[in-house]
């Protein structure tokens, strides 16, 4: 599968302190300008596309663009959101209508199921209540989705209560990442590779591997539960447009070595050439653990 990512938007709703996307206001793209790179993209190739912000249903043309990405050929859109205006049952209808005949999943931003904790990540109010409604639209409408959950300091001990409600309420797949917390000076939510990894160990106990995904925790620290491994189902072709117009043909290879590192050892591990290591702020931690390659 050939993927493009396309990020039509730098506005959001929401104002999460651990976005590293919130840096200073850039010219949005137009629809035109998006959509002569995806069909450029799909001449040679790329069948699936990745749309993110931003929030991308702040952005105007989002159902123009969804037609127009159906029509070119796209089979697949994957529309990354934090979900707060999914919670207007007519948005969802107007997602349905624009992508009839498109298998179209939303992935939801979930990062906590408590509103004082929510509201200090996105400063709205009533967020929890209008994410749940989100979801249970989502649900009422057939839209497959899942849920992406940052960890960080304030939501560790509720990842379980997290992971149940996603389960509850539909989601086909339940995933959590690491916060990047050098970007934005926020070491003091950060958690440890360790602790994590006992929290992912738990969580597989609760709910079936094949509902879990864990980004930015290498195979090495999952034994055993390899299969919950993010990477290992990243598309194989990932090309990205950026809100700036930038254009990176090799999201592996390009991006993110800049931003991930690994063990000297990782070159012996079976699982080497799928694995991305760990982002560079936890690459200390990752050598005091020194885990033993995958053989």
């Amino acid at each position: 599968m050939s993927t493009i990512h396309l990020n039509i938007t730098q506005k959001c709703n929401q104002k999460c302190f651990f976005c590293v996307r919130s840096q200073a206001p850039v010219a949005e793209p137009t629809l035109s300008q998006i959509m002569e790179y995806a069909q450029a993209q799909k001449r040679i190739g790329a069948d699936s596309c990745i749309i993110t912000g931003g929030e991308p249903f702040t952005q105007s043309y989002i159902f123009d663009l969804l037609t127009q990405l159906k029509q070119l050929g796209f089979g697949r859109i994957t529309i990354q959101t934090n979900g707060l205006l999914l919670s207007e049952e007519k948005i969802c209808q107007r997602l349905l209508f624009s992508t009839v005949g498109v298998k179209c999943d939303i992935s939801i931003s979930l990062h906590s199921i408590h509103e004082k904790i929510l509201y200090k990540i996105t400063n709205v109010k009533n967020s929890l209540c209008r994410l749940i409604g989100a979801l249970e639209n989502l649900q009422k409408y057939g839209i497959p989705f899942c849920t992406n959950t940052v960890i960080f300091r304030d939501n560790i001990g509720e990842l379980s209560d997290i992971a149940r409600t996603s389960y509850r309420l539909g989601a086909y797949l339940t995933q959590f990442s690491l916060m990047r917390y050098t970007l934005l000076n926020l070491k003091k939510y950060a958690v440890g590779l360790e602790e994590v990894k006992e929290a992912a160990k738990k969580l597989a106990k609760e709910l079936p591997m094949s509902q879990l995904r864990f980004e930015g925790i290498p195979f090495c620290l999952l034994r055993g539960m390899e299969r919950c491994v993010a990477e290992a189902y990243w598309p194989k072709n990932l090309k990205l447009l950026t809100i700036t117009g930038k254009q990176i043909n090799d999201y592996k290879t390009d991006l993110l070595p800049q931003y991930r590192a690994k063990l000297p050892s990782c070159m012996n591990c079976m699982m080497n050439e799928i694995c991305m290591g760990v982002w560079e702020e936890y690459f200390s931690e990752l050598e005091q653990i020194s885990p033993k390659p995958i053989c």
